[in-house]
């Protein structure tokens, strides 16, 4: 497996993390009966710590969306390179840092954890290009 796809693979293991710990916050802000019910009416989570890391997630998804099309394109267009593999490491340790400094609450630290993300992801759509 190319490191590319491997750092894909590790991704997608933080993101299953990251969603188990969000759910598992917010299920303890919005209770059980809401948690294995319906969900007719939207219950937001009432804990800072919930609301951080539910909102870490979808920042988290939002960003999966792009990165896993940019590893494949890498992938299939053969042009894995040097660059390509140190921006799949990258993206994944900004992943990986991201919602311990979101949860602490840190906001410049945050942005540029989300902003290597962002660079690492660019980098991967533009390689197959050049």
């Amino acid at each position: 497996m190319s490191v590319e796809l491997t750092y894909l693979a590790l991704v997608a293991l933080v993101g299953l993390i990251v969603f188990l710990i969000a759910a598992a916050l917010v299920n303890r802000d919005v209770g059980v009966d809401y948690a294995v019910g319906p969900r007719d009416q939207r219950i937001e989570p009432s804990s800072v710590s919930a609301g951080r890391m539910a909102r870490a997630h979808a920042n988290f998804v939002e960003w999966f969306t792009f990165f896993a099309p940019a590893v494949l394109l890498v992938e299939l267009s053969g042009a894995s390179n040097s660059w390509t593999e140190n921006a799949a490491r990258a993206f994944f340790l900004a992943r990986l840092v991201y919602p311990a400094i979101y949860f602490a609450g840190i906001p410049y630290l945050r942005t540029l954890a989300w902003l290597v993300g962002f660079v690492a992801t660019l980098i991967l759509y533009l390689t197959p290009l050049i």
